[in-house]
This record gives structure tokens, sequence and C-alpha cells, in this order.
């Protein structure tokens, strides 16, 4: 019964690097400004908006499609972040109805709402927890 615990314990361990690996391979490393991590860059193809939601909850504990505070934030610091298409439009979690959800304009800065059935491109993000880094030992 020991022995199959330990082994379960390393198959867990091993599963949470593989995913980690393949997160960062997506994403990028996690950039930290003030309250948030953003992901260093956009997730490789462009998507529909519903398809955009799954795939940033599949990065891990945490990460998602920013709400439009958040994307704001993101644009307005994005020159911190960089990797941004110039002339992109970005999903935002919130909807407008249910056809449509709103995008982040990056050549003009401006939020509007766009069919969710549409091909944007999409940054995740997460709020920064003490648990969302690794600590280093002394």
């Amino acid at each position: 019964m020991e022995k199959k615990l330990k082994w379960l314990f390393l198959l867990l361990i091993s599963m949470s690097f593989i995913n980690l690996k393949a997160q960062t391979k997506v994403i990028g490393k996690a950039i930290r400004i003030e309250t948030y991590e953003v992901a260093q860059f956009d997730f490789p193809q462009k998507m529909t908006w519903a398809k955009a939601k799954k795939a940033c909850s599949t990065l891990g504990v945490g990460w998602r499609l920013p709400n439009r505070d958040e994307m704001y934030f993101i644009y307005d610091n994005n020159s911190k972040i960089g990797g941004f298409e110039e002339r992109g439009e970005y999903w935002i979690d919130t909807e407008s109805d249910n056809e449509n959800a709103w995008i982040q304009g990056f050549s003009t800065g401006g939020q509007f709402d766009y069919k969710k059935s549409s091909l944007c491109n999409v940054r995740a993000i997460r709020t920064f927890t003490e648990g969302s880094i690794k600590k280093k030992k002394n």
C-alpha cells in the first residue's frame, strides 16, 4: 500500500511538471505587474470567445481571460509586457449579449462588442498570489 502511494505521488508530480512545461511553452513566463500575472505571449492561434475562455482555464489555477478593467490595464501596460499584435483585437471575458462579447482593440485602445464566433487574439491573466510562484530556498 505504501509503495503504491509513493508511485502515485511521483506520478502526480511528474504530471504537474509536464503541465507546467507545456504551459510555459504556450504562454511563456508570467509577467508580474502590480497585483496581476500576465502571460508573456499570446496563444499561438486566434480563437473564438468560447475556446479562448476554455484555453485560459486549462493553463492552471487562476488563469483566465481578463475582464474589461483588467484588459484595459494590460493595454495600458502593454509596453512593459510586450508581444502584442499592434493592430490586433483581444478577447475579454465579458459578454455584451448572447451573440457578442467584448474585445480590446490595440490600434485604438477602445473596447467593442464583437461576435463570439469571430477569431481574436488571446492573452491570459491571473491575480498574483504568493502561492502562484515558487519560493526560493535561502
